[in-house]
């Protein structure tokens, strides 16, 4: 099964999802895009790929170690992966580096890597179709887009991820709570 661990996020950033993805239509900044779902909203801590029920249940364990650690992030930022063509549209939302860290020096103990690069982020668009050319001017429009929200991250969670035609279904297969 395909796994990795992330934080869903709260109802005040699923709405300021919405509020962002409107805005985006609103300026017309690509010609097909596909929203994700802002109830599936999630900022990824760590990808695990594919991984057997047996590692599955090692990992959950390890999990569960992690206690009392407080997260607290914001909407920081709108950006865009690849400046030189555009597929993922994100928000930043710094404050999850403790967290990521810890899962990390868990999940070591069972002989996986840790991250090289984490930058947390939060996919809101995955971009199908922009007029060529005009990569910067929308860079800059994505960038004027008000962010903000504040919030204490309440949770994290070991999540399988099943690719569809439809985009990716997510199924929820452990709940850690954080302090």
């Amino acid at each position: 099964m395909r796994l990795f661990i992330g934080a869903m996020m709260p109802q005040e950033v699923q709405e300021k999802i919405r509020h962002l993805q409107k805005e985006i239509e609103r300026k017309k900044l690509f010609t097909q895009d596909s929203g994700t779902q802002p109830r599936d909203a999630h900022l990824t801590l760590k990808f695990l790929g594919e991984v057997s029920e047996e590692r599955a249940e090692e990992i959950k364990k390890k999990l569960g170690e992690i206690k009392e650690l407080k997260v607290h992030s914001k909407v920081e930022r709108v950006g865009a992966f690849d400046k030189d063509h555009i597929k993922i549209v994100w928000i930043k939302t710094p404050g999850f580096e403790i967290l990521q860290e810890a899962i990390d020096e868990k999940l070591k103990e069972l002989g996986i890597s840790e991250e090289k690069r984490f930058m947390g982020h939060v996919t809101i668009a995955r971009v199908k179709e922009y007029q060529r050319g005009k990569e910067e001017e929308i860079i800059r429009e994505l960038v004027t887009m008000k962010a903000g929200e504040e919030f204490q991250v309440k949770e994290y969670c070991l999540i399988k991820s099943v690719l569809k035609p439809s985009g990716p279904e997510y199924k929820i297969l452990e709940k850690y709570k954080l302090g």
